[in-house]
């Protein structure tokens, strides 16, 4: 692999992250922003249908934030595995997903896995997500969740000497 298109991996796996925090942490026009003008997002998992271009988009992660980011606790995104395709500026990349997070109303911890399908484009020397589908394989639930370990013990006065 040249140097180039090492680089251009690089750069689309880190756009890959930066779509998870975004998610997780972000405005719904950060969101938007890893995304051409142009782009389609498809969320297989909420139905079917295409929300198309930037602005629509962002729409769709407003209304996402709302509706269900605002409704649960520690949403973490994790993409996995990504198999990514680079050629003269366009890449595709297929990759696993993992998402985690508490149910605001039941408590209990929630397991999302699925998949990613993404066409990418390069745009000046920014790599954007031109088409986003999002697949859900599966939902677990385990309504047992402990949101804080129980201390170790640990006594920082303790000094070098000390026994912990």
């Amino acid at each position: 692999m040249d140097t180039a298109r090492a680089q251009d991996v690089c750069d689309i796996e880190h756009l890959l992250t930066e779509y998870c925090h975004r998610v997780d942490r972000g405005s719904a026009a950060e969101v938007a922003e890893l995304f051409t003008e142009d782009a389609t997002l498809v969320p297989e998992f909420d139905g079917d249908y295409e929300v198309k271009g930037d602005s629509e988009i962002q729409r769709f992660f407003d209304h996402y934030h709302t509706h269900f980011r605002a409704n649960v606790r520690h949403l973490q995104h994790m993409t996995t595995t990504s198999r990514i395709q680079v050629s003269a500026g366009v890449a595709s990349a297929h990759s696993y997903l993992l998402a985690t997070f508490v149910d605001g109303e039941s408590g209990a911890a929630m397991t999302v896995t699925g998949t990613y399908i993404d066409a990418l484009k390069k745009e000046g020397q920014d790599w954007k997500f031109l088409r986003r589908a999002i697949r859900v394989h599966f939902v677990t639930s385990n309504i047992e969740v402990v949101e804080q370990l129980e201390p170790m013990g640990f006594d920082p006065e303790a000094g070098p000497e000390g026994k912990n």
